[in-house]
């Protein structure tokens, strides 16, 4: 091999082996840069912050870390550099295997000259390979060329580093634009769940109005509650004699005919406890004239007729012993604070952002409010007509009554007419207890419960 041959291998080895040192000093000095940047930030960040840097892999840290100029310029001049000697030594090799003339004919000769020098084979061979191979190396457009390839590629690599910046830089933003979106969806709760507060504790104070408000016949407050309880169950005590004997007794007599008796022995003994609740309830509430049903052929409302001519005196006596009327109701004292109630408990029970443990929590502080009586007096307006509302149930299967444990504090030692609460919810508090194990629905437990 010829002493130029040696050069060039020994200036591209010396290129190689210097772009091998460069990378990995580059890589040794970007895990300590990566180290420091770690621990930089683990620094300015607090715990949360702590805890999201440790998420963060050496690759997203990297991404940080500006490349180094030297190692970019070594990088692209050693490319060319490779590109440039084997692009020579091809060119070189190719003219002086394909393109050498074994004929050589003098350049010149003058006229007057006695002889020509005519030159050897070798010596043209000789001269044009050498003419080849300075041409290849000679050609300062090539290196030219090779030195703009050479920023070209210096400027590829910090265009990359600047996309891969520009990239995460709009990762972290997409995360800061989660984080602001979750703190302002924090915040939004926070401020609904002000709102609902504000409004259902004036609702709560309202309930204390409503209550206090109450005044039938110098009774006030909480107080009338007992005696209207005694006053219903009079009014019911009187519907079920009559329901009972008309449907022993034909009574056409005092009737003027066999149709009441035979039609409530035809709707059994179910329907007939209904009717008694409704009837005397809707008396209670509304007075002497209510009626279940407005149509004046409908065979609840021929029994309805049955019973007062029966028992009205008995009716109107009960009637007597609060109101001292044989007509009036009392939907005008205790209408408001039903729907008032009913209205609250709706509230509650229709909030989304509310957990059910959270809604029930806030239904329990309008239940403390309501004494044995009124939550006794409660169960049977919802028993009654006008409180069909509190037993349609949920999709859990479940009515508000007993999704909220109105009837909680109703104590099982009373003397109840109709139903007790116990045997009347005996299914919905079963199915209660399967959502809260080990929990009782009512405050005194009996064997029904």
């Amino acid at each position: 091999m010829t002493p130029q041959g040696w050069i060039i291998i020994l200036v591209l080895a010396v290129a190689n082996v210097t772009l091998v040192v460069s990378e990995v000093i580059r890589r040794r000095n970007k895990k300590r840069d990566v180290l420091e940047l770690r621990k930089k930030k683990a620094e300015m960040v607090d715990r949360a912050g702590a805890e999201s840097l440790d998420a963060l892999s050496d690759d997203d840290l990297e991404d940080e870390i500006e490349p180094k100029q030297w190692h970019v310029w070594i990088l692209g001049v050693v490319i060319c550099l490779n590109i440039w000697i084997i692009g020579a030594v091809s060119t070189h090799w190719w003219a002086t295997t394909y393109f050498v003339d074994d004929a050589t004919a003098p350049a010149a000769c003058h006229q007057t000259s006695t002889e020509c020098s005519v030159p050897t084979i070798e010596e043209t061979s000789d001269a044009t390979t050498r003419g080849l191979f300075g041409d290849s190396f000679g050609a300062v457009n090539a290196l030219v060329s090779a030195l703009a390839f050479a920023g070209m590629i210096v400027a590829f690599v910090l265009q990359r580093y600047e996309l891969r910046l520009q990239r995460k830089e709009l990762r972290d933003s997409r995360g800061e634009m989660r984080r602001q979106t979750k703190q302002f969806k924090i915040q939004s709760d926070n401020l609904e769940l002000q709102r609902f507060e504000n409004t259902f504790f004036h609702m709560l104070e309202l309930h204390k109005q409503n209550l206090q408000e109450i005044n039938v016949q110098g009774i006030k407050g909480r107080e009338v509650f007992n005696k209207l309880l005694d006053q219903l169950s009079k009014i019911y005590y009187a519907v079920e004699q009559s329901t009972n004997e008309i449907k022993e007794k034909s009574l056409v007599g005092i009737l003027g005919s066999v149709w009441p008796h035979e039609t409530i022995n035809n709707w059994g003994e179910k329907r007939i406890k209904d009717f008694n609740i409704k009837y005397a309830y809707g008396l209670f509430f509304y007075g002497s004239d209510f009626h279940i049903s407005h149509d004046r052929n409908d065979e609840t409302r021929l029994v309805e007729d049955a019973v007062l001519k029966h028992n009205g005196d008995d009716i109107a006596d009960a009637f007597k012993l609060v109101l001292n009327s044989e007509k009036q109701g009392v939907s005008s004292y205790l209408g408001h604070y039903y729907r008032h109630l009913y209205q609250t408990v709706c509230f509650v029970d229709k909030q989304k952002q509310l957990k059910p443990e959270e809604k029930y929590s806030y239904v329990k502080m309008l239940r403390a409010q309501l004494s044995d009586y009124e939550q006794i007096l409660f169960y049977y307006n919802a028993m009654s007509s006008m409180g069909t509302s509190w037993l349609e149930l949920s999709d859990d299967n479940l009515s508000l009554i007993t999704r909220y444990r109105l009837i909680k504090n109703v104590p099982h030692f009373y003397t109840y007419f109709f139903n007790e609460p116990q045997a009347q919810f005996k299914e919905e508090t079963t199915r209660w207890r399967t959502l809260h194990p080990g929990e009782y629905f009512f405050e005194q437990i009996t064997q029904l419960d």
